[in-house]
């Protein structure tokens, strides 16, 4: 079923959950809500922790589950996630960074995924000196091209 066929009740449940999954993040983008950083936190869910949380959201039938970051590709055990979020019911969006390496693990992302929506957090729009500002990193518009 669709988002947009579902109908939905808000006194009972939200139609979108946003979880970060980890601040890592080889790009450090002036706007990133997660306060990106190379590593990831320790602070962050472990996987246990991460498929309990999964499964509390799957009880509530929300709409749209987005993973989000930093950039979530960097959390090893996100495939992990995905897959016990998928066994669950939960509908999974995904907003990766443009990366580098992103096609090395672009078509395991495909199979894990399936059907569910893949956003990409890539700019396309605007111009190269733009883009590069917002991000530490010279080299993110040609990265960010050659990925997508």
């Amino acid at each position: 079923m669709s988002p947009a066929e579902i109908s939905i009740d808000f006194s009972e449940r939200p139609y979108i959950i946003i979880w970060e999954v980890t601040q890592a993040c080889d790009l450090a983008c002036v706007h990133c809500r997660a306060s990106a950083q190379p590593n990831r936190n320790p602070l962050e869910l472990s996987t246990e922790e991460g498929k309990r949380l999964i499964d509390d959201i799957a009880q509530m039938q929300v709409p749209v589950f987005v993973l989000t970051g930093g950039d979530p590709i960097k959390r090893p055990d996100l495939f992990e996630l995905i897959e016990h979020a998928k066994g669950g019911g939960a509908r999974v969006s995904l907003t990766p960074s443009a990366r580098s390496d992103w096609s090395e693990g672009a078509g395991c992302l495909c199979r894990t995924c399936c059907s569910q929506t893949v956003l990409y957090n890539r700019y396309r729009k605007g111009r190269r000196s733009s883009h590069n500002s917002t991000r530490p990193r010279p080299s993110a518009w040609k990265k960010m091209t050659s990925t997508t």
